[in-house]
C-alpha cells in the first residue's frame, strides 16, 4: 500500500482547522506500549489469546512487506508468506478461538490473493470459497465469526467485498481508483468499516450489514481527516483517529457512541506526541474482559517507520 498523507500528495492541503466539535475531555488511556518496534517498519497488528501478528518490512529491502506472527510472550516470529512472496496480515479468525487460523494477502508474480494460516501447525492455504480470489487484485482482508471483508482492485476502480460466510460475497461500495485511495478498516457480526482518502482529505465510513436498506454512511466530520475505525459491537463505540491535514500534526485517538447518538460527540481518549501518526488500521483486543485493548501502528513521520504499539483499557476511559 503506498504511504499517503492525510492529503492526497497532489493536491493542496486543507488549510489546519482547530477542534471546534467533540469533547476534549481529559485525557485517560494508558500510555501507549511499543509491543514490536524498529528499526524496521511495522504496522497492521492483531491479537488473540495466543498470538501477534503484523506486517513489517526489512532495513535492506524497505519496499518489501512479509506477514509475520509470534506467540505471545516469544519473540521468535515466523513468517506467514511463502518464500519468494510478500504479505500483509489481515486478522485472526475469531469463528473458533482455538484454532488460532489468520487471514492474510499474499502477493507473488503480480498477483495478489487472500490465505489463511494455520497458526499452531504453520500450514497456509489458498482460500478457495467462490468469489474470494479471481484475477484482480484482493488485498487488505479482515474477518469475524460472520464475515469476511476485503479490497478488490482493478484497473480504475476500487470494490468493498463483503462475504458472509456460508451465504457468499457482496459488493457494498465502489470507487474510481484514479481520485480515491481506500483501506478497509475493520468487520464484525455486523458493521464493516473503511477508510475513504480523496483529494483533499480521508473520513470514515461504516455499512450496516443488518439495516433493512443497508448504504454506505460516512462518520459526521469536523473539517479534519478521521481515518483507521474500528467498531466494538459488544460495548458500543466506535474508535478512530482524527488529525490535521500534516502527518504527525494534532494526531489523536477519539471515541464515540455507537449507534450514533447526535447528542454525544466524539471524546479524545488519547494525544499522540508531536511527529508521531497512526498507520491505516486499529484492532480491538478483547482476550481480557472486560477490558478493551487498541493495537495500531505508531508512525514517525520523519523516519518513514512505524511500531506496533498496544494502547491498554482503551474503554475503561
Amino acid at each position: 500500500m503506498p504511504r499517503i498523507g492525510r492529503s492526497v500528495a497532489t493536491t493542496t492541503a486543507l488549510a489546519t482547522i482547530a477542534l471546534i466539535a467533540g469533547s476534549l475531555a481529559a485525557v485517560a488511556a494508558d500510555r501507549p506500549v511499543a509491543v514490536v518496534d524498529g528499526p524496521e517498519d511495522q504496522r497492521a497488528p492483531t491479537v488473540d489469546d495466543a498470538y501477534l501478528i503484523w506486517t513489517q518490512n526489512s532495513v535492506r529491502r524497505p519496499r518489501i512487506d512479509h506477514a509475520y506472527a509470534e506467540r505471545l510472550g516469544s519473540d521468535r516470529r515466523f513468517r506467514l508468506d511463502d518464500a519468494g512472496t510478500r504479505g500483509v496480515t489481515g486478522g485472526i479468525d475469531p469463528k473458533d478461538p482455538s484454532a488460532h487460523r489468520a487471514i492474510y494477502q499474499q502477493i507473488a508474480e503480480g498477483d495478489s490473493d487472500l490465505y489463511w494460516y494455520d497458526l499452531d501447525d504453520r500450514v497456509r492455504t489458498r482460500i478457495s470459497v467462490q468469489g474470494v480470489n479471481t484475477a484482480r487484485w484482493e488485498r487488505d482482508p479482515r474477518v469475524s465469526a460472520t464475515y469476511l471483508f476485503f479490497a478488490r482492485d482493478a484497473a480504475d476502480t476500487t470494490k468493498l467485498v463483503l462475504l458472509e460466510r456460508g451465504v457468499g460475497p457482496a459488493t457494498i461500495a465502489t470507487y474510481d481508483r484514479t481520485s480515491f485511495f481506500v483501506v478497509p478498516g475493520s468487520v464484525g457480526d455486523r458493521y464493516a468499516t473503511w477508510t475513504l482518502c480523496g483529494p483533499s482529505s480521508c473520513t470514515v465510513w461504516w455499512y450496516d450489514a443488518q439495516a433493512a436498506d443497508p448504504v454506505p454512511t460516512k462518520l459526521p466530520g469536523v473539517g479534519q481527516p478521521q481515518y483507521a475505525p474500528v467498531i466494538d459491537e459488544t460495548d458500543g463505540w466506535i474508535y478512530f483517529v482524527r488529525s490535521t491535514t500534516d502527518c504527525g500534526v494534532g494526531v489523536g485517538i477519539w471515541r464515540r457512541v455507537w449507534p450514533l447518538d447526535p447528542d454525544q460527540l466524539a471524546t479524545r481518549i488519547r494525544a499522540l506526541r508531536s511527529g508521531n501518526d497512526v498507520a491505516w488500521t486499529l484492532s480491538l483486543d478483547r482476550t481480557a474482559t472486560p477490558q478493551v485493548n487498541l493495537w495500531f501502528s505508531r508512525y514517525r513521520c520523519a523516519e518513514d517507520q512505524g511500531d506496533v504499539v498496544e494502547l491498554p483499557d482503551a474503554g475503561a476511559v
